[in-house]
C-alpha cells in the first residue's frame, strides 16, 4: 500500500483524518470504528476504554461516542473535560492521537438525535438494571431479565432513553503515525494550524 503521508500530502492531512474518521464511523468493520477514549479517573490515573465511534463533523470538529448517563467515565469528563481519543487501523497501519475537549450530552436535541439513530440492540445496554461499575460476587451481564438473547421492542427500549447520553468532544491536537517498514512517518497539528513533520 502507498504511503498516505507524504511531503506532496502533507498540507492535507487534517482532511485525510476526518475523512477517515468519517468513513470508520460508517463502518463497523473499518480499524478505527472502535476507538480507545481516555479520560482522567477520580484518583488522578489515566482511566481508557474502547467505544464505538457514532459520529464525526469535520467543520465543528466534533467526534462522538455513546455511554450510560450512569456510567464512571460521565463523572470523569464532567470533573475534567480534557480527554484523548486514540484510532489506529491495522490495514493501513495508520493511528491517529486526539487531544480534545469533551462535555456530556443527555436531553440536548443532538442526543436525542442519536437515540432516534440507535439500534434495539444497543437500546437494550441502557435498560440495564444496575449501574456500570457496580461491584458484585457473580457474574453480571446486566442484561435486564427476559432480554436474554433478544433485542427490546421499540416501546420497551423507549425505557432506557433516561440512561442514555452522549459524549460530544471537540479535537484541539491531532498526532498522525503511519508505521512502514522502510521509516515510520509522523504529522502533528493543531486543529486549523498548518501541519508539520515530527520525529517518530
Amino acid at each position: 500500500m502507498p504511503a498516505q503521508l507524504t511531503d506532496a500530502t502533507l498540507a492535507n492531512t487534517e482532511q485525510f483524518v476526518w475523512q477517515t474518521l468519517a468513513t470508520a464511523c460508517k463502518d463497523r468493520h473499518h480499524g478505527m470504528h472502535t476507538p480507545g477514549i481516555v479520560t482522567i479517573a477520580s484518583d488522578g490515573h489515566p482511566a481508557p476504554r474502547t467505544v464505538v465511534l457514532r459520529r464525526v463533523d469535520a467543520a465543528s470538529r466534533m467526534i462522538v461516542c455513546h455511554t450510560d448517563a450512569r456510567s464512571e467515565k460521565v463523572h470523569e469528563i464532567e470533573r475534567e473535560p480534557r480527554i484523548a481519543w486514540l484510532f489506529y487501523d491495522p490495514q493501513t497501519r495508520i493511528q491517529f492521537r486526539i487531544a480534545a475537549m469533551a462535555r456530556i450530552e443527555r436531553d440536548t436535541p443532538l442526543a436525542s438525535e442519536q437515540w432516534q439513530r440507535s439500534s434495539l440492540s444497543s437500546r437494550r445496554c441502557y435498560l440495564a438494571g444496575i449501574t456500570p461499575g457496580t461491584l458484585s460476587d457473580v457474574m453480571l451481564t446486566n442484561v435486564p431479565i427476559g432480554m436474554e438473547g433478544r433485542s427490546p421492542s421499540l416501546a420497551e427500549s423507549e425505557a432506557g432513553r433516561v440512561n442514555f447520553a452522549i459524549v460530544v468532544a471537540t479535537a484541539l491536537r491531532v498526532d498522525v503515525l503511519e508505521l512502514a517498514t522502510e521509516g515510520h512517518r509522523r504529522v502533528v497539528f493543531a486543529c486549523g494550524q498548518s501541519p508539520t513533520w515530527a520525529a517518530v
